[in-house]
């Protein structure tokens, strides 16, 4: 069974939407990429409702797109969701049983009246259509269900539409050991046929029994008729002894468990010793913490020291200042440094002739002239002077500063020295402040009543053990017994029915029941044995081969193998046989591969061909568990959906490349401003489809950078 098309009205967040699956033998793989809240999980909601109808989805959770409500949130909403998949059917031609491969469209549709938060799913219906080139022809209401149980059984929608987030649910530690071996059970038993078998041989057991009443009563066959009425008694007794024995050796199992744990926790508390030693030692600690913070502030202090140093901000402009000492020694070797012409200029002022003879009287034409010369020297030389006096003082300025010196580095040492002894200090005050807060955390522990509390529960969960060991030990020798006895009745009436005559048609007609019931219960061991056996082993390859696991390469790798046990418990172990605990032992990548290797062994072995759709199955994983789990789903499927989000695709895009036939991407308009780059020209919270594939970014999906969800 392959999905073609699926299109949906009013469903939620998906109000007019279309999607197409690619069918294509050599790229099986559709990807449609989804931020978070952009209709992943509504889309695998929507297809298990028009496949299976309300009864199969949450019926507190309405299914109407609430953008459908007029502004009181009161409305009546149309929903449709039409499907479109293809099926092989067998088909009789002239006496021979031939494949024959047949393409449906089937439409579900309901109605939602809504008022005051509450709703009313009225008027739902379904019609299926068998599509062909002439036109369509629909199918007959009452054929409808079969169809659809023979294309896609009920009871495996859980192994089929896989929500990535609960796809833990076969192996999660947290549930029940009972409700995860019928989840497991009831997937297994429908995909092998084993439940078909099951209700055979129960019907066989009716018809044999109505046969065996039937027998001429003469003695054989009243004997007979005795017989069978002991041997049903007791085949029901033992099949239901030998149910009850399982659940009770698992409650053992459980209670070992939970005393194992609280063994555990009475030797931590046992270990913790006295309480007095305890507060002696937080004493202790504090002190040295008050020592410890005190030489902390010291090497602050020093370190602050070093750094107010001359020495710093030289080492810090030394290679900037270096240019500029070079510039101004040259100027004091050329004696250019010291240099002022302004102060000779204005002695000459103040008398009436020059040192070389020259008239400077300001009482005649000759002196004044000479005197508005050198006034006009004076003037020009002003800003030379002061430039040249500042240059003079830098240069004697730094005839004592340590970039002239070379000592313009010594600081470091002192720094380093003391940076290394500040943060060996702050190491120290950690390490006390953890070994306080571990002290105090014991001492909390450490109650009169909390060990009595463990010990009491220690006593009470292994006078349980005993009980129930005892129980399941005495159910067994009982079960020892009857089967003793069973074996003695089977070899009465195998006896009897020799001596029965032959023309008794009642008879001939118990034995032929009798013979197909034991074929029957033959064929249902097996399945249970080596089909089990088969899945287990497939399931074991592609998990190794998911999470990139090689016992046999590297003994030392954590996990070593993974079993589907004959009571369909899957566990996990490491090595030398060592059980793993899932919700302790595995990460997430590693508790979703196991589920998604058990659903792809499971189809494989049954060689039941159908789509998976999976959303988010590659979360919680990354590098190569990523790579190796997406190329597994596609290899070990004739056809896979995958709704995957931006960070998914991150590091699969060739992968994406090679197997994908259809790509597209979903997007929620109400995601913008704050994760969409432009503003959608729809404003309301629905979803719309545009071509971008895992590689591309329209106007309309673009998303803000570092916007991956």
């Amino acid at each position: 069974m392959k999905l073609i098309r699926a299109k949906f009205s009013n469903f939620r967040l998906m109000k007019d939407v279309e999607l197409n699956f690619s069918t294509d033998e050599t790229k099986s793989l559709t990807v449609i990429r989804a931020a978070n809240e952009t209709g992943k999980t509504t889309t695998l909601t929507a297809l298990i409702w028009a496949l299976y109808g309300s009864k199969a989805v949450n019926k507190k959770n309405g299914l109407h797109s609430a953008t459908a409500l007029n502004d009181n949130g009161v409305g009546e909403v149309d929903i449709e969701v039409e499907v479109e998949f293809s099926t092989e059917e067998v088909v009789d031609k002239k006496g021979k049983a031939n494949l024959e491969l047949k393409h449906y469209r089937l439409i579900r549709r309901c109605t939602e009246i809504v008022k005051d938060t509450n709703f009313q799913r009225v008027r739902e219906n379904k019609s299926l259509f068998l599509v062909k080139p002439t036109g369509d022809d629909r199918i007959i209401d009452s054929e409808v269900d079969s169809i659809i149980e023979k294309s896609m059984p009920k009871n495996l929608k859980d192994i089929y539409f896989t929500d990535g987030d609960s796809a833990m649910s076969f192996i999660e530690a947290s549930a029940d050991q009972r409700v995860k071996r019928k989840r497991v059970q009831a997937a297994i038993e429908s995909l092998l046929s084993m439940d078909t078998v099951k209700d055979l041989i129960s019907k066989l057991e009716k018809v044999r029994a109505s046969y065996g009443r039937s027998i001429e009563k003469g003695n054989l066959g009243a004997e007979l008729s005795k017989l069978n009425e002991k041997r049903d008694d007791l085949e029901a007794f033992l099949e239901g002894e030998s149910e009850e024995i399982d659940e009770l050796s698992q409650n053992r199992s459980d209670l070992k468990l939970s005393l194992k744990k609280v063994d555990k926790q009475i030797e931590e508390t046992l270990k913790l010793g006295d309480r007095s030693k305890l507060l002696k030692d937080i004493k202790k600690q504090e002190n040295e913490k008050k020592r410890l913070d005190s030489l902390h502030q010291n090497a602050k202090l020093r370190l602050s020291k070093i750094l107010s140093k001359n020495q710093v901000a030289s080492f810090l402009i030394e290679s900037k200042a270096l240019p500029a000492i070079e510039i101004l020694q040259k100027l004091k070797n050329n004696k250019q440094l010291p240099k002022q012409s302004i102060p000779v200029l204005a002695e000459l002022l103040e008398v009436d002739s020059c040192f070389c003879g020259s008239d400077l009287s300001p009482e005649t034409k000759e002196g004044q002239a000479k005197r508005e010369f050198i006034e006009t020297k004076i003037k020009h030389s002003e800003a030379s002077d002061k430039l040249n006096a500042i240059a003079t003082d830098l240069y004697y300025a730094l005839q004592g500063d340590p970039i002239k010196k070379g000592t313009s580095k010594h600081w470091l040492k002192d720094y380093e020295a003391c940076m290394g002894d500040e943060a060996n200090i702050a190491k120290q005050l950690q390490e006390t402040q953890r070994t306080i807060e571990g002290l105090e955390e014991d001492v909390s522990k450490i109650k009169d009543d909390f060990l009595q509390n463990l010990k009491s529960q220690q006593r009470l969960l292994s006078r349980q053990i005993e009980s129930l060991t005892s129980d399941i030990s005495g159910r067994e020798y009982e079960c020892k017994f009857k089967n003793s006895q069973l074996a003695t009745i089977n070899s009465e009436i195998d006896s009897l029915k020799k001596k029965l005559d032959k023309k008794d048609n009642s008879a001939g007609k118990y034995k032929l029941t009798d013979d197909l019931n034991k074929i029957f219960s033959n064929v249902f061991q097996v399945i249970k044995t080596k089909e089990l056996e088969k899945v287990s082993n497939k399931m074991n390859e592609i998990f190794l081969s998911m999470i990139g696991s090689d016992p046999v390469a590297n003994p030392n790798t954590m996990i070593h193998k993974a079993v589907l046990t004959e009571k369909f418990d899957i566990k996990v172990f490491g090595v030398n046989g060592h059980e793993l605990d899932p919700d302790e032992d595995l990460n997430g990548a590693s508790r979703r591969a196991i589920t998604l290797a058990f659903i792809l062994a499971l189809t494989k072995v049954s060689k039941v061909d159908a789509a998976n759709i999976i959303d988010t199955p590659l979360g919680m994983m990354s590098g190569y568990v990523k790579r190796s789990v997406l190329k597994n789903l596609v290899n070990e499927s004739k056809q896979v959906i995958l709704f995957l989000t931006h960070s998914e695709i991150s590091g699969v895009e060739d992968i994406i490349d090679d197997y994908a036939g259809e790509i597209y991407t979903l997007t929620n308009p109400g995601h913008y401003p704050m994760q969409l780059v432009n503003k959608p020209h729809i404003e309301e919270a629905v979803v719309l489809r545009c071509s971008c594939s895992h590689r591309d970014t329209c106007k309309l999906c673009e998303r803000k950078i570092g916007d991956t969800a």
